[in-house]
């Protein structure tokens, strides 16, 4: 096989894999945001909570972590947020207002700069704490999810992303390496969202 046969299908692959990820064909992010969509469904069964509004609070809550899971992907491969997911998730928001009245509207905007504005503050002090994309991603979680869960989030995300940065250092592979936020953020708002659900359904 030629040099240029070789470069052929080594790009081939490598597009196979991207398509594979950026479909999320071998990631978990779909099976988690089913089981977040599955307990929290159990805290308005809890409730009594009319069926159709359950429904529709497991499908808001399924979609919203199916765009948080796309744009962790593509944080992790682009370092970059599409403020298109952005907007989805700010639409969802609204969308999740009517049905899960929980979350008043109060608690969604505050839980919208919770978060993303001392995370642009930081960012303004000191150039590359935090990128565009992860400030507004943040800031739309935040009005989905309110105050309460989406600091707490923030709190686990900065704990594991932490924990990457020092078995990045004791690798030496600090150099030049850039942490995508995205995929620690994303993994925060699942462990709390899974968290708080099991604490109200157990008890």
């Amino acid at each position: 096989m030629s040099i240029a046969s070789k470069r052929n299908v080594g790009q081939n692959r490598k597009e196979v894999l991207n398509w594979l990820i950026q479909n999320k064909a071998v990631l978990p992010g779909g099976g988690a945001a089913l089981l977040c969509a599955f307990f929290y469904s159990c805290i308005y069964n809890q409730n009594c909570v009319p069926f159709p509004k359950k429904i529709a609070a497991a499908i808001l809550i399924a979609l919203f972590f199916h765009i948080v899971n796309l744009a962790a992907c593509s944080d992790s491969f682009s370092h970059k947020i599409p403020n298109q997911y952005c907007c989805m998730i700010v639409l969802l928001a609204f969308a999740a207002v009517p049905v899960m009245t929980e979350i008043s509207l109060g608690e969604r905007l505050a839980g919208g700069g919770i978060v993303s504005i001392p995370m642009l503050m930081l960012s303004l002090w000191k150039k590359g704490s935090f990128g565009g994309g992860d400030i507004k991603f943040m800031g739309a979680c935040g009005i989905f999810w309110g105050f309460e869960i989406i600091w707490k989030s923030f709190v686990f995300s900065v704990i594991m992303s932490a924990i990457y940065g020092i078995w990045l250092l004791l690798r030496g592979r600090t150099k030049g390496a850039l942490i995508p936020i995205g995929v620690f953020l994303q993994m925060g708002m699942l462990l709390e969202v899974f968290l708080f659900a099991w604490n109200i359904w157990k008890g």
